[in-house]
């Protein structure tokens, strides 16, 4: 079933960029976007 494939990856991205806005809001935590794009540069 590769189609099944396309649907975990997306369903994985997307909760990744949930879990980035979801910590972006809390003031108190570490700013996780600037690290992530850090690591997609290098």
């Amino acid at each position: 079933m590769p189609g099944w494939l396309g649907w975990t990856l997306l369903a994985m991205t997307i909760g990744h960029i949930g879990m980035t806005l979801y910590h972006r809001r809390n003031a108190t935590e570490q700013d996780v976007l600037p690290r992530m794009a850090g690591k997609l540069n290098n």
